[in-house]
Order: C-alpha cells, then sequence, then structure tokens
C-alpha cells in the first residue's frame, strides 16, 4: 500500500501526529519506525502541543475519522499552519479510506489481514 510505505519513509525531520498510545502501537506492528507524536496529553493545550512541533519540516495528521477526529485535526491543522509549519492532512485520511478503516488503532488488524 503506497500510503503505508510513505509513512515508512519518512525524513527526519517529519513527524506522524496520531491521537493516542494506542495508535501509535498499531502503527508500530505496521512496521511504521518513523518518528509519532501522541496528540493526548490532558497536561498541554493544543497550542502548546503544536508548538512542540513547530521544528518539523512536515507534520503529516494520522487522526481518527470520527468527529473527535475530525476536529482535532483541524484545529490541529489551524495552529501548526500559523507556526509555518507544512501539515499533509491527506496522506492519512487516504490510508485510512482505502484499509476501510474509522480508527487509526484499527489500521494494524486489518491490514494485516488483507497482507
Amino acid at each position: 500500500m503506497e500510503q503505508l510505505n510513505q509513512l515508512k519513509n519518512l525524513k527526519n525531520d517529519e513527524i506522524i501526529v496520531v491521537e493516542g498510545k494506542n495508535d501509535m502501537r498499531a502503527l508500530r506492528k505496521l512496521g511504521i519506525d518513523s518518528s509519532i507524536f501522541l496528540l493526548n496529553n490532558r497536561y498541554k493545550s493544543l497550542v502548546e502541543r503544536s508548538e512542540s512541533l513547530a521544528k518539523s519540516s512536515r507534520v503529516i495528521l494520522l487522526l481518527d475519522t470520527d468527529q473527535k477526529g475530525q476536529e482535532l485535526t483541524k484545529q490541529m491543522q489551524n495552529h501548526l499552519k500559523d507556526q509555518g509549519v507544512h501539515v499533509n492532512t491527506k496522506l492519512g485520511k487516504t490510508l485510512l479510506r482505502t484499509a476501510g478503516c474509522r480508527t487509526v488503532e484499527s489500521l494494524a488488524s486489518v491490514l494485516n489481514k488483507t497482507g
């Protein structure tokens, strides 16, 4: 799957953003060793979290397609763009749609079944 290969071959200054630990585990099970940033952090605001990503040349938002994930995607995209960070939302959305998944957490089990 092309999108999966793109995530596996990111440059050092590119980072994947997911909602939580289970999402990160799913990506690791799929062989993605790229840098992953966990968005869920009750101690920091979205602005503070986006500031943590400001040094990245490109951020791939790989968030669930449910209502919460869509809202987080819009908010993070706006915060990161305000800081001059290139944000890619298409890669994550395409990967989830192609795999037939609504959540990042389910990617590993679905893709491992389909080969």
